[in-house]
């Protein structure tokens, strides 16, 4: 209830508070970029493994 009052009422957040808020947004979003380069650097390692396996298997 607490959360969803505080959407309605977002312009009475202390400069505090939303300097808090402004701080974890670009925390999670640091992450989620650096999350996400780690997912494409696995799919591409992957794709790397998978045709360095097939010449083999074939022979």
């Amino acid at each position: 209830m607490t959360q969803r009052k505080r959407q309605d009422d977002g312009d009475k957040l202390t400069p505090n508070e939303k300097d808090k808020l402004v701080q974890e947004n670009m925390r999670l979003r640091k992450e989620l970029y650096q999350t996400q380069m780690e997912r494409d650097i696995l799919k591409k390692l992957r794709a790397v493994s998978k045709s360095k396996q097939r010449p083999q298997k074939r022979q």
